[in-house]
């Protein structure tokens, strides 16, 4: 058990003996203030909290706090990264120490006396086997300056091995979620069906219970406009921090209409572009065959000018770029959770160009297909003088891709009937093969037809192919910066 309130209230004494009024132990309730929220709590606001006995505000935002307000309220001063792997913690010790250690100072200019606890980390990689020795390390460097108990805000629903240097831990909760009362610190997530959010949010009042102390941390935006919505709800609050147990009274089912899924909905149309394709395009339907039957006869056609018409490869490229960027749609979808995503943004925000992950991903799928296509392209066209037109090497380079429309039809399948990611990664895989091997195939598809200098064409397309994929594949897996926050992602709940 995390002594939680035992740890406010030892801070709480060396406040000043004027405070007349200071929380007390047992079931409490927190608010919780965020930066992106919209609505800021009022005078008015926190007087109402008060009279609830809601007297504990977590936030960031001291200084939009009122310098006015009432001396019933204590605050857990919100610092420190977020998202953070170890080995960021560790190379950027100093600054996090200082950023802390300077919040947290002009915290209690402001408000003496009334900082009862400061986070200084928010959301780390805890699943990391380096992190205790990295949020000690931190927590040592701060705990000269800070003189109230640290803690941290995890990702996770319940920790078992606190590092040393923290008071406690605020686990995060989200409707839906299987609780077990292993926690008595909580920082509850709504989610956007009401009926899930308040059964969940029962739950935690009751499971609490079991707790001398314990603390749910509620945001305060979603908790003031349900005051608002329900004014008895007031009621259910007091009863809680009275220490008995509650029922909310839950909204009626509301009927759930089938949303639509926009990733079988595209799978769809990129399988009626390729009949239509197949059906209205007599050298596209005859190619098709040949290519993978006769691959010899298909490669002379090419070579021969016989196949000169470029559309059906650069349709074929066209169709590739959008499959790619269903692949990383779905893909992300099926391999990471909210958290997840949110994690990727935060690390990787170049990637995003809105606030819809999914669809940032998806686009960027397709340019980053269009872009390498390209390259492929050009790169086998030009040191290849035998190839005399561009419509020899994009009908070339642009069959084998065929194959990858059934990788991401069965990845779309599986989605739907929920598979594991063992069966989305073996797909990857796949489709990252096909592509790797239609510009290895094309490339000695051309060579064939050198009359010299092949051995010197085949290492500068092929073999320097080969080398360049190995060093992004090696830097991919072997740099910090990118490895970490993507098994973070991956890992997250």
């Amino acid at each position: 058990m995390q002594y939680i309130l035992l740890a406010i209230l030892f801070s709480l004494g060396f406040t000043n003996a004027e405070l007349q009024t200071e929380p007390q132990q047992g079931n409490r309730i927190a608010i919780s203030i965020d930066q992106d929220q919209e609505r800021f709590p009022t005078n008015t606001d926190f007087q109402s909290l008060s009279d609830l006995g809601i007297v504990l505000i977590e936030t960031d935002r001291v200084t939009d706090l009122p310098e006015s307000l009432d001396q019933r309220f204590f605050i857990l001063l919100r610092t420190g990264p977020v998202y953070s792997t170890p080995r960021q913690i560790n190379n950027n010790l100093s600054i996090f120490k200082q950023n802390s250690i300077e919040s947290y100072q002009e915290a209690t200019r402001i408000f003496p006396d009334r900082i009862v606890a400061v986070s200084i980390l928010n959301y780390p990689y805890e699943m990391s086997y380096r992190f205790s020795a990295s949020a000690e390390n931190l927590a040592d460097s701060v705990s000269t300056d800070i003189h109230v108990p640290l803690y941290y805000k995890s990702i996770l629903s319940t920790t078992e091995d606190l590092p040393d240097g923290f008071q406690f831990v605020s686990n995060q909760v989200q409707p839906k979620e299987n609780l077990s009362a292993t926690t008595s610190s909580i920082h509850f997530i709504p989610g956007d069906e009401e009926r899930e959010s308040l059964k969940t949010l029962e739950n935690l009042f009751n499971q609490s219970l079991g707790f001398d102390e314990s603390l749910i941390i509620v945001p305060s935006e979603w908790l003031l406009n349900k005051l608002e919505e329900d004014p008895n709800f007031q009621f259910i609050i007091q009863k809680y921090i009275n220490g008995e147990t509650v029922t909310i009274p839950l909204p009626a089912k509301e009927a759930t209409t089938p949303t639509l899924n926009w990733s079988v909905v595209l799978l769809f149309l990129i399988w009626i572009s390729f009949v239509v394709h197949y059906k209205y395009q007599p050298i596209y339907s005859q190619s098709v065959a040949r290519y993978f039957t006769n691959h010899p006869f298909f490669v002379m056609d090419i070579m021969e000018n016989r196949l000169r018409n470029p559309l059906p490869g650069i349709y074929l490229l066209l169709q590739h770029a959008v499959i790619t960027g269903l692949f990383f749609y779905v893909s992300t979808q099926v391999l990471f959770s909210e958290n997840g995503l949110d994690i990727l943004a935060y690390h990787f925000s170049f990637l995003f160009w809105s606030d819809y992950i999914l669809i940032s991903l998806f686009i960027a799928g397709i340019i980053l297909a269009l872009i390498l296509q390209a390259i492929s392209i050009l790169w086998i066209y030009l040191l290849n003088n035998k190839l005399r037109n561009f419509s020899q090497i994009i009908n070339l380079y642009s069959w084998p891709l065929h194959i990858n429309l059934f990788s991401v039809t069965f990845l779309v399948m599986f989605n739907q009937v929920g598979f594991g990611t063992e069966w989305i990664m073996a797909l990857g895989i796949i489709f990252s093969l096909v592509w790797f091997f239609s510009f290895n195939i094309a490339a000695i598809d051309a060579a064939k037809f050198l009359d010299k200098y092949r051995l010197l064409n085949l290492l500068g397309t092929v073999g320097l192919h080969v080398l360049i994929v190995i060093i992004a594949l090696w830097f991919i897996f072997f740099s910090p910066a990118i490895i970490d926050p993507l098994r973070f992602a991956i890992s997250a709940p």
